[in-house]
């Protein structure tokens, strides 16, 4: 049905533009049409050249950090001091390793890294259970948002930023709602969908 189509669209779309982006970044041909048409907005947000300069130098620093502290880390906010302790050459570190998952691991330790692991497996999979009953584009359009942010996250510091975070919290957190109905003292159902509208539309504008 064109529901279940829809399902489907709002779900790759998001990891189908990862992957094209992550592809021409790192392809000659993707840096090629970075060089000929540096102003073109497609190329522009399809080819990150940083994604094999300088996050690769900062992704290697966290990943050393984290293998001298595996178990506690080295503490929050303090990948700007591990940066600069593991960095190869001089003026190459970083506040933010520009993967967020990997910035808590190297802060807080693999007990940590796993808790967050586990809270968005487990979230995800209940949306993902109401996403395929119910079909509403408001709460498909929203599992995408909070699908796109979570990827993202992957290569940027957005969470880092506590107007982003908490907007994904939110929305997350509303999807989580619905996904289980029959629980008492949860508030009318348009109202949680309208929520759910509400802070979709802030997480795709940010």
């Amino acid at each position: 049905s064109w529901k279940k189509t829809l399902v489907m669209c709002f779900t790759l779309f998001p990891i189908m533009i990862l992957f094209l982006s992550v592809f021409f970044s790192l392809h000659p041909l993707g840096i090629k049409a970075r060089k000929i048409q540096p102003s073109n907005w497609m190329v522009k947000q399809l080819v990150k050249p940083e994604l094999h300069s300088g996050r690769v130098n900062y992704w290697t620093q966290a990943w050393e950090g984290f293998l001298a502290r595996p178990l506690l880390g080295w503490g929050w906010g303090t990948f700007e001091l591990v940066s600069l302790r593991f960095q190869k050459t001089p003026n190459n570190w970083s506040k933010y390793t520009h993967n967020f998952y990997l910035q808590v691991l190297v802060e807080s330790g693999i007990f940590a890294f796993f808790t967050l692991l586990t809270f968005l497996i487990l979230s995800f999979v209940n949306i993902w259970r109401l996403v395929k009953k119910n079909r509403n584009p408001i709460i498909v359009g929203a599992f995408a948002a909070v699908l796109a942010s979570s990827l993202h996250s992957f290569f940027d510091f957005d969470w880092y930023f506590p107007a982003v975070f908490l907007t994904f919290l939110a929305l997350l957190a509303n999807l989580i709602v619905l996904s289980k109905p029959k629980q008492s003292l949860l508030p009318n159902k348009k109202i949680r969908i309208y929520s759910v509208s509400f802070f979709s539309r802030i997480q795709i504008t940010q």
